[in-house]
């Protein structure tokens, strides 16, 4: 296979990634590839002393959480993965995987009267780590390019007042604070689908919690998404439910088997 080509980046861009991997030489593990190495930049505008000093305290994270092992030491309870809704099915016209996540569905309460938000948060995490080190670099080999960012949909049809609980909320923002502290650059696009009245009170919310960065690549839509999914989606990658041909061997259109309980 021919290498990967590195990141795009403007002229005045290399010697300040070679400035940052200098500062960080300590801590690049050899799995850190360039591509890798531009997202801590990215999320701080370029700013060398900023980027470090985040990806420093991602090291530290992981080290304290021995995230770098959790794929193979970590158990995910049986009640997430039987109930928690969310997964990854198919890949965009691009390359990049597709989470689906239905948020109305989750069965809050049930869920925390069964396991706790630390527990909740950890899962996620395990699902972060999931795409990054087993489906994009599967994604990097077959693509010819680096895969390292992935496209959500977040159905919100059924989405109401109720689903505004506190411990979910909290919850959900740790979720999202965790991703912009340590995986940065991570996102291609995100749509926001079947949208309901409540979702701009929904959405002040966590916001603030997501980077400039991040919520430029958030698009919201009604119940007229099907075509915009389909400029970037094949038919055959995106389940029937949300506009596309894709089912699970049983015949279930939305792919429960992949994206978890709808």
């Amino acid at each position: 296979m021919s290498a990967i080509p590195g990141p795009k980046l403007t002229s005045s861009q290399p010697e300040l990634l070679e400035k940052f991997k200098a500062k960080v030489k300590d801590i690049i593990k050899p799995s850190y590839d360039d591509h890798y190495l531009v997202k801590w930049l990215v999320a701080r505008n370029w700013d060398i002393a900023k980027a470090e000093k985040m990806f420093r305290e991602d090291e530290d994270w992981r080290q304290k959480n021995d995230v770098d092992n959790i794929l193979t030491k970590y158990q995910p309870p049986e009640v997430l993965v039987k109930y928690y809704s969310g997964g990854y099915n198919g890949v965009s016209k691009e390359g990049y995987p597709i989470w689906i996540e239905m948020m109305a569905n989750n069965d809050q309460k049930g869920l925390f009267n069964s396991v706790t938000k630390k527990e909740i948060v950890q899962y996620r995490c395990y699902q972060t780590e999931c795409m990054f080190k087993n489906i994009c670099p599967e994604l990097t080999k077959k693509f010819g390019k680096k895969i390292d960012k992935a496209i959500q949909i977040i159905d919100l049809q059924g989405l109401g007042l109720k689903h505004l609980w506190l411990p979910a909320v909290e919850t959900y923002t740790e979720v999202l604070t965790l991703g912009e502290a340590h995986y940065p650059d991570s996102l291609k696009t995100a749509y926001v689908i079947n949208a309901p009245a409540a979702f701009p009170f929904a959405y002040s919310l966590v916001k603030n919690f997501l980077s400039e960065d991040t919520r430029s690549k958030i698009k919201v839509f009604g119940s007229n998404y099907k075509e915009h999914l389909l400029k970037d989606i094949d038919a055959d990658q995106l389940p029937v439910n949300w506009g596309g041909t894709a089912k699970d061997p049983d015949g279930d259109t939305y792919c429960k088997s992949k994206v978890g309980r709808n």
